[in-house]
Formats: C-alpha cells, sequence, structure tokens
C-alpha cells in the first residue's frame, strides 16, 4: 500500500517553550548613509502589560524617527518580535494609532521567547526621499481576492525602494476566504511561497 509522504512521517513533538529568563540589554541604535538609508534596532517594548509594551515601543520608534529628521511614512519596512501571538490584536490596535497612513509599512510579526515584562522587540529600515533619485512604491491590497490574501493589519504587502523590495510576512491562507489551508505544514507552506511570488512579481 502506498502512503502520502506526511503519513510516512513521524509525527512532530509538541514545542516546549523556554522563555528568556534575564533581562535583554540592547538598547535602541541607528545606523544611517548618504543616501538616505536608516537601519533602527533593538528597541524593546516593556511595561506591565501588552499594552503598555507596545505603546513604549512605538513612542520610542517616533521619537528616533524624529530625532533623524524622518517622518513615519519615511519607514518601509518593520519586524516586530512578540512574545504572544496571543496579543496580536492589542498589538494592532496601539501599532495603527501611529501608522495610520495610507500605505504603511510592510511589517513582519514573529512570536519568540522574550523574558516576563518585555512584550516586543522592534526593528526597522526607513528611507528619507529626496536623498536620491529612489521613489517609494507601495502595495496595499485590502480587498479578499482569488489572488493573494488581503492584509490582516495595517501594513501594506510589498513595498519598493529603487530595486529593492520588502515583503510582508505570509501565511498559508486561501486568499478567497482568509481561512487557513487544510493538509498541514507541507500545504500552508507551498501556498505562503505561492503569495510571495505573486507579490514579487507585481512588484
Amino acid at each position: 500500500k502506498n502512503h502520502s509522504l506526511e503519513e510516512q512521517q513521524p509525527p512532530l513533538e509538541e514545542l516546549k517553550i523556554v522563555y528568556e529568563t534575564s533581562p535583554l540589554k540592547n538598547e535602541p541604535h541607528v545606523v544611517a548613509n548618504s543616501k538616505g538609508w536608516h537601519w533602527i534596532s533593538g528597541i524593546q517594548g516593556e511595561g506591565a502589560t501588552t499594552f503598555e509594551g507596545i505603546t513604549s515601543a512605538m513612542n520610542r520608534l517616533d521619537e528616533l524617527i524624529q530625532q533623524y529628521s524622518l517622518k513615519l511614512n519615511d519607514i518601509c519596512y518593520i519586524t516586530l518580535y512578540v512574545r504572544s501571538m496571543n496579543d496580536y490584536s492589542i498589538v494592532n490596535q496601539v501599532y495603527s494609532q501611529k501608522l495610520n497612513f495610507q500605505n504603511p509599512p510592510t511589517r513582519v510579526c514573529v512570536e519568540t521567547c522574550l523574558p516576563d515584562g518585555c512584550h516586543v522587540i522592534m526593528e526597522a529600515v526607513a528611507f528619507k526621499t529626496g536623498m536620491s533619485d529612489y521613489k517609494r512604491h507601495t502595495m496595499h491590497v485590502q480587498g479578499i481576492s482569488h489572488w493573494a490574501p488581503a492584509n490582516i493589519g495595517p501594513y501594506s504587502q510589498s513595498t519598493r525602494i529603487g530595486e529593492i523590495t520588502y515583503i510582508s510576512g505570509q501565511i498559508g491562507l486561501i486568499a478567497g476566504n482568509m481561512k487557513i489551508i487544510s493538509g498541514g505544514i507541507r500545504q500552508e507552506c507551498k501556498l505562503t511561497l505561492r503569495h510571495i511570488n505573486r507579490i514579487a512579481r507585481s512588484e
């Protein structure tokens, strides 16, 4: 009897999550070049609650942007490392209050094992227009279609500056109904890669 590849694989063991126990010591850091690019890292969102933590991180990002004579809509890409994806709605709520303009940055959100009291770590890439001939091109699709998933948060699917394209994080959502595809991790990965390919080709 023939079996599918999935049936031949041993069952996955349940992942054991081990959180950091020591506070993180990295500090916010900004590197810029003469062409207008700014790389921002090490922004920590600490607080008694997720709401306080993400609020603290967003305020710190705003301060750094202003310090370097940038605007929030100069940000083209943001990475969020969150302590729990269960807090995704809270993160979106606070995040959208700051980045509520048309064609917001692309975004990747990843759950990781942050210590108690640290709810998010944030990184960002910003490009100051006017310092080169490069223009910002953004894809921000919110309608449900059969092409690729609509965004499920305040972010754009892609942002292109010159020859560099940033693409938001993708998961195995069926574009037409915004539900996770059945069939397990292999099918989810195939569909995710198809989404990325379609977004990249459209740019």
